[in-house]
């Protein structure tokens, strides 16, 4: 009878990912053999399964990156709007309005990991808004995004999800909210 070893692992999800991007990991580990335990929790999947003493240990190997907001954007095509504002509230009433001038629907608003978008709204409006839902519509971090920068994603359905974007919409932080100190 041969011997086996168990191992535990950790797999890092991002949150732009989604949902999709979970069960994708989730239908990875269950194709491995002897799994025997899923814990999902936010931001992670840590699994348990035992492997024969002769088998390799394996990395579990998930592509993600299809999944996220810089994938999907760089699909579309994206129409950089000059900021005529400093107020962050009014800057995201321009991507709305100009989405609704041609005739797309927001699907969600996009930013970097760190994106600087949380506090210059803070600063410029005397509102706190939420880091995961904005507006509306969901607020995807992307590392691959510059933090900042400001994204929204348009489609032509009201229930679209992020693979249906067909047009992105880009505001750019203004410098003093930028420089170092000042954010």
């Amino acid at each position: 009878m041969p011997n086996y070893i168990e191992e535990t692992k950790e797999i890092e999800v991002p949150p732009a990912s989604g949902v999709p991007g979970f069960l994708r990991v989730v239908s990875s580990i269950l194709e491995r053999s002897r799994v025997q335990e899923i814990i999902i929790s936010k931001g992670k999947i840590v699994y348990r399964r035992f492997r024969k003493e002769d088998e390799p240990e394996k990395p579990l190997e998930v592509d993600l990156d299809t999944l996220l907001p810089s994938y999907v954007i760089r699909g579309s095509e994206v129409e950089e709007l000059p900021l005529n504002t400093e107020n962050a509230a009014v800057a995201v009433g321009q991507l709305f309005s100009k989405s609704h001038m041609d005739g797309f629907n927001p699907i969600a608003l996009v930013g970097g990991s760190d994106s600087l978008f949380f506090s210059w709204h803070a600063k410029t409006t005397g509102v706190v808004v939420a880091r995961d839902e904005c507006y509306g519509l969901p607020f995807l971090p992307d590392h691959n995004i510059p933090n900042e920068a400001v994204i929204l994603c348009t489609g032509y359905g009201r229930r679209a999800s992020l693979a249906d974007t067909v047009r992105c919409y880009k505001i750019s932080i203004p410098l003093r909210f930028v420089v170092k100190g000042k954010s």
